[in-house]
């Protein structure tokens, strides 16, 4: 039999989470979607990635700007780093795994482009030699972490650290950034 006083617990944990979110995050989130506007306004295309849950939420971050939940709102160039399994194996067995997004960020970024860094604990090294890669080519780099931002936090132009040190619910709130981010821009 399945431990209830365990499901209760995970949910106060995200309660508090959230709660944490709403007294530090909201003008980080505000500031997110000012350089989301710009990007698009721009012409600019944004580009995520990050490994296991992070990877999950790229791909859905691609996906919401793209079809928009249905909301009859213009899709936006959005893209996923973290979902072609072809190109990260390949990269993967030629380059080492922890260049899967620096080669990508090669070929996909242009300047002025935004590009976002997505690791719980800000210290996944395909991640940071992603972000790195993307700074040389002169696009705006975002990390959203947990909240000690590891190494990530010293590299990018803006960062967004999440109030908790647990991965789930550190990538549960990411998503929730996505879906403000989709909800309240054009």
């Amino acid at each position: 039999m399945i431990d209830k006083s365990l499901i209760v617990n995970f949910l106060d944990e995200t309660k508090n989470t959230s709660e944490r979110c709403k007294s530090v995050l909201v003008e980080d989130i505000v500031k997110l979607a000012d350089l989301f506007e710009k990007t698009f306004e721009n012409g600019n295309k944004i580009i995520a990635f990050g490994n296991g849950g992070c990877a999950g939420v790229a791909n859905i971050m691609a996906a919401s700007f793209i079809g928009r939940f249905k909301s009859g709102k213009e899709g936006r160039p959005v893209l996923s780093l973290s979902s072609n399994v072809d190109i990260i194996t390949t990269l993967s067995n030629d380059y080492g795994f922890e260049n899967i997004y620096k080669k990508q960020v090669e070929v996909y970024a242009s300047q002025n482009d935004l590009v976002i860094g997505l690791s719980t604990s800000g210290n996944s090294l395909n991640v940071i030699n992603g972000i790195e890669k993307a700074k040389v080519k002169g696009a705006y780099t975002v990390a959203i972490t947990g909240e000690s931002g590891g190494k990530l936090k010293e590299i990018v132009d803006f960062i967004i650290k999440i109030p908790s040190r647990q991965p789930t619910q550190i990538e549960n709130v990411m998503a929730e950034i996505n879906s403000i981010l989709c909800k309240v821009l054009k």
